[in-house]
């Protein structure tokens, strides 16, 4: 066994747990990665070669690994590091909209309109037409954001 004196970092623990969920049947969210078929490259099976992809990389204690494509694995060229904001837009979860050629999450737009998310949930849930449910003011809200 390589001895690298990084065991008790948040990178080891990351790498850990990204091979527990993809590699274990009884993790408790392995159904969502190995389950679906998302695994670990064999680059990244042992922590040297992932640790060295990090550093590399930008890792900074403050970000989270995030795979570009939520329906592929984990290698060097389907992963990043992000913020927790990034990962939320970035998971299979998310509805995408898009208006005149721009495709953006339901948070997203919600961000560029200042309106809360739950407000264009709501509006869609109820019938309207995803323009009219982003670009609607609210009451209390000046028209910042006019459709242009």
């Amino acid at each position: 066994m390589i001895k690298h004196g990084r065991c008790d970092t948040k990178l080891y623990k990351i790498w850990g747990n990204m091979k527990e969920r993809c590699q274990n049947k009884n993790a408790p969210n392995y159904k969502h990665y190995g389950g679906r078929g998302i695994n670990v490259c064999e680059e990244w099976s042992g922590f040297q070669g992932f640790y060295n992809w990090a550093i590399i990389n930008g890792y900074d204690e403050c970000l989270s690994i995030d795979r570009i494509n939520v329906n592929m694995g984990y290698e060097p060229s389907n992963c990043r590091w992000a913020t927790q904001k990034e990962q939320i837009n970035n998971c299979r979860a998310n509805r995408f909209i898009t208006i005149d050629g721009n495709t953006k999450t339901v948070a997203q737009w919600a961000d560029f309109i200042g309106i809360h998310q739950d407000r264009i949930y709501l509006r869609l849930f109820r019938g309207w037409d995803p323009s009219d449910a982003i670009f609607t003011p609210t009451s209390r809200q000046n028209a910042k954001h006019k459709r242009g």
